[in-house]
């Protein structure tokens, strides 16, 4: 598996996102950079995404979709994009009440729970509540070493 990298202006980032946006139906809006992870070059699909936006200059917030294919080449890319690359000093998810999965994965990556963000995602006649938690550089250094 290798990674690729893109951004809203260039059509990796696009081709990125709109794999991201079809895995887990919802869109992505510019500005924005991405890492997709394609399984191999004689079948160049992408496998995995990680979305970047909402960049601060100290904190990115970063989205996931890496069904089955979550690895620690795959955590590397994310902090070191996140905490080497943009030198931020703190990387944000979000997460709906109901993805148990990722919820139970993110403290065993070092984030920890911040706060409730009450009907964050969905539509307005179905709210969903989202999760927030952060994860400081600190707490990844063992993933970037």
């Amino acid at each position: 598996m290798y990674s690729i990298y893109g951004t809203y202006e260039d059509s990796v980032g696009q081709l990125i996102a709109g794999y991201f946006s079809r895995a887990v139906d919802r869109k992505v809006i510019p500005p924005y950079s991405a890492i997709g992870w394609v399984e191999n070059k004689d079948s160049p699909i992408i496998v995995g995404q990680a979305v970047f936006v909402d960049y601060t200059g100290s904190n990115i917030e970063v989205h996931l979709n890496i069904p089955g294919k979550f690895s620690r080449r795959v955590i590397r890319n994310v902090y070191g994009y996140a905490f080497k690359q943009l030198k931020c000093n703190r990387l944000t998810a979000k997460v709906a009440l109901h993805n148990q999965n990722l919820l139970q994965l993110l403290p065993r990556l070092g984030f920890e729970y911040e706060c409730l963000m009450q009907a964050y995602y969905g539509e307005p006649e179905a709210p969903v509540d989202a999760l927030v938690y952060k994860l400081t550089k600190n707490n990844a250094l063992k993933w970037l070493q």
